[in-house]
């Protein structure tokens, strides 16, 4: 019997070797650092991420790109929790003139739970001319950039504040809303595709573009100087603004639509 019990302790023990708790109640710990990237001939930028977010800032002042990121570990035994979380980085490499961005915790122990991740990152405005970014469950925020954008969203809102698109841009989520403030050029396809939220579309007054604006449950409103050639009940609006140019598209399925300009 006595034999018995010590063979079950030494399985109990092995069961949970890299992985001790002293209590039933996860732990919780927050890693932050910062890196310095050169960037030299980068001009463009790709991000992809899982369980986190990504924020993008364009600055005048910035002759190189300034990351910090945040990562939050939750599992069980609070030193195996801050240790992982403390080892992790983001892999930073190069793909010709694009600086690649990649959250990897692919090695993650048995004893950790969940990883959130969010990465933030300054880069010069006048340099980065493209970003692609890719994220599941998390929120992106682009702000102050004159770049093409190609983002893919799940499970979180996209807000995108005082942006010049330079080319045809795709932005799209699956659950979450799009807020963007941005400045379109005469030429190009432009796409705001949302499946569950909301979209507040912001432009000026003085955009050139023919606009095709449809929700299949929601209310479309605008306030925009467009010159309609089509609108359906509230929910469908085809038409342009100061003659046509770049071809504006907006969808959603369940939710409204806001066409606005800035104040």
């Amino acid at each position: 019997m006595r034999l018995n019990c010590l063979w079950g302790i030494l399985l109990l023990s092995l069961a949970l070797v890299g992985c001790s708790s002293d209590n039933v109640d996860q732990d919780k710990y927050i890693a932050t650092y910062d890196q310095s990237i050169e960037l030299d001939q980068i001009n463009g930028l790709n991000i992809t991420i899982v369980n986190g977010a990504i924020d993008v800032i364009g600055s005048e002042k910035a002759t190189q790109a300034e990351m910090t990121v945040t990562i939050e570990a939750l599992g069980d035994g609070y030193e195996e929790v801050r240790s992982y979380a403390e080892s992790l980085r983001v892999d930073v490499t190069t793909s010709g003139e694009v600086l690649v961005l990649t959250e990897d915790n692919s090695a993650r122990p048995a004893c950790i739970d969940s990883i959130n991740t969010k990465i933030s990152i300054t880069v010069p405005k006048s340099q980065i001319e493209q970003i692609k970014a890719k994220e599941t469950n998390g929120s992106m925020l682009f702000r102050s950039l004159a770049a093409t954008l190609d983002v893919s969203s799940s499970n979180g809102a996209v807000l995108i504040e005082q942006v010049q698109l330079a080319d045809s841009s795709t932005i799209q989520a699956t659950n979450g809303v799009i807020q963007a403030d941005v400045t379109l050029p005469s030429t190009g396809d432009f796409l705001f595709a949302t499946t569950n939220g909301v979209i507040t579309l912001i432009l000026p007054t003085t955009t050139q573009a023919n606009l095709q604006v449809q929700t299949v449950n929601g209310t479309l409103t605008s306030n925009l100087p467009v010159t309609v050639t089509r609108s359906v009940s509230g929910r469908t609006l085809v038409g342009s603004m100061n003659g046509g140019g770049a071809q504006l598209t907006v969808t959603t399925t369940n939710g409204d639509i806001e066409l606005t300009h800035a104040e």
